[in-house]
């Protein structure tokens, strides 16, 4: 029960168990922020947390419809190698507005758009790579999306 609590919390208010990431890794705040500076980005400034809550399990990063200008990241990908690239896909959900409740895409259509932003980031190839890396097959959608 009190884990179905936590997890609920969590979803609700991710703040509730992250910090900003400026506080976390000064030079990766730097990394993100110069980031939101690349002209593919145009939906302002953004806020970037690691988070310690139950649904970052379950995932690398997220965007929240509660914080549409805000990336949650896990700490496991705040010390990786492919933080820029989980960055920059977060950003391509705020750039396309996945979070909105009025987007109509579908979850791996708004991955698959998201990568895409992602490889103009960070490039084509890291992306690919980090999708393999995550087992994905040269047949499923995400991957046949970027190679277009």
């Amino acid at each position: 029960m009190i884990f179905c609590i936590l997890f609920l919390v969590d979803l609700a208010n991710p703040k509730v168990f992250s910090v900003n990431l400026r506080n976390f890794d000064a030079e990766k705040y730097q990394v993100a922020y110069q980031m939101t500076k690349n002209p593919n980005f145009t939906r302002g400034e953004v806020d970037f947390y690691v988070n310690y809550g139950l649904f970052i399990r379950s995932a690398n990063g997220f965007v929240s419809s509660f914080y549409p200008n805000t990336v949650f990241i896990s700490s496991t990908v705040a010390r990786s190698a492919d933080f820029d690239i989980v960055i920059a896909h977060e950003l391509g959900h705020i750039q396309h507005m996945h979070f909105s409740r009025s987007s109509d895409k579908k979850l791996e259509e708004a991955q698959a758009e998201a990568d895409s932003f992602a490889a103009k980031i960070v490039g084509k190839d890291r992306v690919l790579a980090r999708r393999r890396s995550q087992g994905y097959s040269e047949d499923s959608y995400l991957i046949r999306n970027l190679k277009k």
